[in-house]
């Protein structure tokens, strides 16, 4: 503990004794302050400990004399590796200036510091002046010292100030050589794709060096000289970059694309003749809704029950009598009922399939032909069309009051009641397809 405290002890008399004993720094050379052409930038030979002041006037030169109603500054110069810099300046004989003391004024780190501007004030005397400066800085080792240093200022009232003397100008540059003219230049002028079909789009690609005006055709007109841009020719076509500059150079390049013409379009089936009379228009059949099953049991019940009604109402008619042949015995003759006989016939459809005719009386509508033809073909269909009925050895054809009407050979049928149909005749439903009636 005694060693400890004896070592605390050394230290802090080390310490105090370095900084009781000021490190003087060397007056400034005669050249240093005399009026001259010295940046105050200019380097100064410090050694360790040192540091320098002088003067600069309103035109920042360096000076050692000052006239009346002139500025002059301070300037402090600082070695290397100096921390928390403070300065305090004094000024002595042959008066002394407050406007141009200061104490204990905070300059932070090693460097170059102007303080000022300052002026000597209408009672001054004239004669030499003496700043002191005083310094209390931390050096590398991180101890804090002192130093002073002191600077001559000579002031003068009687004599003008004697201006810098004017630099003469500088000769002129000598004019520069022109330039050889330079050439416009194409760099790149493409086209992609260079083959196309009609209608599709190529782009073209350009960069252009030294040009004033560029130009591309047909139908392009003028661009920028780098770009791209997107053509949709119809025909092979041949475009041409062209570029000129003020020197009257002008160059040009050509890129071709080629249009190769669409596949041959099938020839369509030429239509029907056309019908001599207005065709109206279809009126699509609106979809029952969903309790269509439960409306058609009920009216199928009221059917059934009006049909019990007049039968029970309306007497029966008693069976004709057959009376046998002439000759032929009553207790054996047993008479026969003769069967028509109905000649087979079918309907053709447009794509060859067939549907056959049964019965002497057959309606035909929607359901006759839902998978033949698309269902928005079927919606303008009725769902009872019309009737094919046979009737001594003859068809006839009737439409059942449907929606888009029936036509058989062009004729429209709808409302004219029964017509007579023979083999090959053409029946168009609703003006969205066409059937062929056949005999065997």
């Amino acid at each position: 503990m005694k060693v400890r405290l004896f070592f605390c002890l050394l230290t802090l008399l080390i310490v105090s004794t370095l900084m009781a004993s000021p490190v003087h720094a060397r007056l400034p050379l005669p050249e240093d302050s005399h009026r001259g052409n010295i940046s105050p930038e200019t380097p100064l030979l410090l050694t360790p400990g040192e540091f320098t002041i002088y003067f600069q006037d309103q035109y920042h030169m360096r000076t050692s004399a000052i006239y009346d109603a002139s500025d002059f500054y301070l300037m402090i110069i600082t070695p290397p590796g100096w921390t928390n810099i403070y300065a305090s300046c004094v000024v002595f004989y042959p008066n002394y200036i407050q406007s141009t003391t200061f104490s204990n004024k905070y300059l932070g780190n090693s460097g170059i510091y102007r303080n000022g501007p300052y002026r000597f004030e209408p009672g001054d005397p004239e004669g030499q002046y003496t700043f002191r400066v005083t310094l209390r800085y931390i050096d590398a080792t991180l101890v804090t010292r002192e130093s002073q240093n002191t600077g001559f200022l000579q002031f003068s009232r009687t004599r003008p100030y004697p201006y810098p003397t004017p630099r003469p100008p500088y000769p002129p540059y000598p004019p520069y050589p022109p330039y050889p003219p330079t050439p416009a230049t194409i760099i790149t002028f493409l086209a992609s794709p260079t083959i196309i079909r009609a209608g599709e789009t190529a782009t073209l690609t350009w960069n252009v060096a030294d040009a004033t005006t560029i130009s591309i055709t047909p139908e392009i007109g003028n661009v920028q000289s780098t770009g791209s841009i997107t053509v949709t020719p119809v025909l092979t076509t041949t475009y041409t970059l062209s570029a000129s500059n003020y020197t009257g150079s002008a160059t040009s390049r050509s890129v071709s694309i080629t249009v190769e013409p669409l596949a041959p379009i099938p020839t369509p089936t030429p239509p029907p003749p056309p019908i001599p009379y207005p065709t109206p228009a279809p009126v699509p059949i609106t979809t029952v809704d969903s309790n269509w099953l439960i409306y058609l049991l009920l009216g199928i019940l009221i059917v059934i029950i009006f049909a019990a009604v007049l039968i029970s109402i309306v007497p029966r008619r008693p069976a004709p009598q057959t009376m046998p042949p002439s000759g032929v015995a009553t207790s054996s003759y047993t008479p026969t009922t003769q069967t028509p006989t109905i000649p087979p016939a079918k309907l053709v459809l447009p794509d060859n399939n067939e549907l056959p005719i049964t019965g002497t009386t057959m309606p035909v509508g929607r359901s006759n032909f839902s998978k033949a033809l698309p269902s928005d073909q079927l919606s303008y269909i009725s769902r009872q069309q019309f009737q094919l009925s046979y009737e001594n050895g003859r068809y006839y054809i009737e439409d059942l009051r449907s929606m888009n009407g029936t036509r058989v050979n062009g004729s429209e049928i709808r409302g004219a009641g029964k017509r007579e149909i023979r083999n090959g005749d053409t029946i168009e439903m609703s003006n969205v397809t066409r059937l062929v009636f056949r005999t065997f």
